[in-house]
């Protein structure tokens, strides 16, 4: 099962996932350069390592929104 999976996963979108989402945790200013320098050119938005990066540092977006709302939910409640 795990063969049939590595085959339809490309390694470099899951290297561009892992990387946009640990950048995006550690250095979320520099995402935003790179985003800007591939955003209108459609060979570097089309690659597969972008494309990933790009939905890495999405997904870390969201988790550091839902962790800044719960803690922020955490502080009214404790008033």
């Amino acid at each position: 099962m795990s063969d049939e999976l590595d085959d339809r996963v490309n390694p470099d979108m899951v290297k561009g996932y892992n990387d946009g989402y640990l950048l995006e945790k550690h250095d979320p200013k520099l995402v935003k350069e790179f985003e800007a320098h591939i955003k209108g050119n459609q060979a570097l938005t089309l690659n597969n390592y972008n494309m990933g990066f790009s939905a890495g540092a999405k997904e870390a977006k969201k988790e550091r929104f839902r962790v800044n709302f719960q803690s922020k939910g955490d502080h009214e409640k404790e008033r």
